[in-house]
């Protein structure tokens, strides 16, 4: 089963979702050990107009660390929490203050390429909804102890 996570603005949704590790646990250890399989899809415009997908592959401790930093800024309604994947496939980056809240990132395949999205206005709600998902999926997909050697 797949774990989503989205994030929902003004004509924007971004969807990042996890399979599974993309090792078996006993197969590699180190940070081999932290990939996982997913897959981005974007969908811009008010009307749908434009969609989009595209195979990734996260590691455990990026998505930890982005749920951490999406946490503390909502705790503190003010700041900036981004994911950045290791290939540079995936960036966004929430930003959070002076009562609004903006989605900005990209999405890119290397060598063919690259969506950008700025300024995406968004609200609290929907921002505090894709942290819930965020947990879980961190929850699912945990940075395994392995990693360190």
């Amino acid at each position: 089963m797949t774990r989503e996570v989205t994030f929902a603005g003004e004509g924007c949704r971004l969807t990042i979702g996890v399979v599974r590790y993309e090792f078996a646990d006993d197969d590699v250890h180190g940070a081999e050990a932290n990939w996982l399989k997913g897959g981005v899809r974007v969908e811009l415009s008010a009307n749908g107009a434009f969609r989009c997908s595209v195979p990734v592959l996260y590691m455990a401790d990026e998505l930890s660390y982005f749920r951490d930093d999406l946490g503390r800024i909502l705790s503190r309604q003010k700041g900036a929490a981004t994911l950045d994947t290791e290939e540079d496939c995936v960036s966004v980056t929430v930003v959070l203050g002076s009562g609004e809240a903006k989605l900005s990132g990209y999405v890119q395949v290397a060598g063919f390429a690259r969506l950008d999205f700025q300024d995406i206005a968004t609200d609290e709600a929907s921002l505090r909804a894709s942290h819930g998902q965020l947990v879980e999926l961190v929850r699912e997909f945990p940075v395994r102890a392995s990693a360190g050697g």
